[in-house]
């Protein structure tokens, strides 16, 4: 009577040197590098699931019931690269998430990051390139002084915005519930 767990490994950017390991009723039973599968043939009944990045980082425990001949796929990515936006990982298992349905969206369950920060970072393309002009430009040309407007005033609002990113970020705990 045996049944199988299956854990695929995201192909995101995050983290793509890493080897996670796979534990299954606390043993490792293999590792996976980004995008990888590993499948483990376990007896039927109820079994824990969890993902290790070395000691300090993992995933929470997933608890897992098969019955014979059945199989669950759970999918492992890295928290920072899905909630980031939402807030940095704090504690030991903030860092790996294990889902059974497959979503390796943000954790807010957005398909692409917030408004806030495309907006952040098209502000940010658009200084870069206006500084480039800014530098190629001719002295006393009316493209100088635009390029160096549109630089000035976009890299503001850019840094603004970056500013209420880590203020969200790094605020206290206890001001999280206000």
């Amino acid at each position: 009577m045996t049944a199988n767990i299956t854990v695929v490994r995201s192909p995101e950017v995050r983290g793509w040197r890493i080897r996670l390991d796979v534990v299954v009723d606390g043993t490792v039973v293999g590792a996976l590098r980004r995008g990888g599968t590993l499948v483990h043939e376990v007896p039927a009944g109820e079994h824990q699931v969890q993902a290790v990045w070395d000691s300090s980082r993992r995933s929470p425990l997933r608890r897992v019931t098969l019955h014979d001949g059945e199989s669950e796929t759970l999918y492992l990515s890295f928290i920072s690269e899905r909630a980031h936006y939402v807030r940095s990982p704090t504690k030991a298992t903030d860092w790996l998430l294990l889902t059974p349905d497959g979503t390796l969206n943000n954790a807010n369950g957005a398909q692409r990051p917030p408004l806030e920060t495309r907006i952040r970072v098209a502000l940010t393309a658009l200084a870069t390139v206006a500084f480039v002009v800014n530098l190629v430009a001719s002295h006393g040309t009316t493209l100088k002084t635009a390029g160096f407007i549109v630089y000035t005033v976009s890299g503001l609002l850019a840094f603004v915005l970056l500013m209420r990113h880590f203020h969200r970020l790094y605020r206290s705990p206890s001001k999280d519930n206000t």
